[in-house]
């Protein structure tokens, strides 16, 4: 303003004056639509698909090829996040790729406190035993008992960041939304 001042020019409206920009536009609702998984995997198939799920460098620009190619996934829908699973279903893998678009990771701020807008949380709804891992670094196991239950505390890398869920199902179905600690939900994730 003191620039246009200083060259003679006059202005009516503020510099401040129109459309906001929202910061990240939106790039889901928070879920996969559609997830990779392996049904009924045995203990070797399962631990060769855990051993692939860090990508090593190429998580910060690519999506882990080396999964991706190296097993016979089938596409599973998971309309509004929700993946059911066949009735013969008595564990499964899922597997699929997450870009937050930034980082997120805990980082300190000025005083050392955390800055809780860094990391992310997975809500599941179903009922068994489920395990995240996140670019190969495994979560807790937790015990779904069909109501809400979080994988708190998640650290992302700036793009893309390999997702695998092993589920023992007690029933068919498994609800997953990403949100951040505020509550809300995680609508500048992309997912493959």
């Amino acid at each position: 303003m003191q620039l246009l001042t200083n060259l003679g020019i006059e202005t009516l409206n503020s510099l401040f004056d129109g459309e906001k920009v929202v910061a990240g536009a939106q790039k889901s609702n928070g879920y996969p639509e559609s997830v990779r998984y392996i049904k009924n995997p045995s203990a070797e198939l399962l631990a060769q698909i855990i051993g692939k799920g860090n990508p090593g460098e190429t998580s910060e620009r690519f999506t882990n090829q080396g999964i991706s190619d190296g097993f016979s996934w089938e596409r599973i829908a998971a309309p509004k996040g929700e993946i059911t699973l066949p009735a013969d279903c008595r564990e499964a893998i899922f597997y699929f790729e997450v870009n937050p678009g930034r980082p997120r990771k805990l980082a300190e701020v000025i005083g050392g406190l955390p800055d809780p807008s860094q990391q992310t949380i997975l809500d599941l709804m179903g009922k068994g035993i489920a395990t995240l891992y996140v670019n190969g670094k495994p979560y807790k196991p937790v015990t779904l008992n069909e109501t809400k239950t979080n994988v708190p505390d998640i650290d992302l890398n700036q793009f893309w960041n390999t997702i695998l869920i092993h589920f023992e199902p007690e029933s068919p179905k498994l609800n997953l939304l990403w949100r951040d600690r505020q509550n809300r939900t995680e609508l500048e994730f992309m997912f493959d």
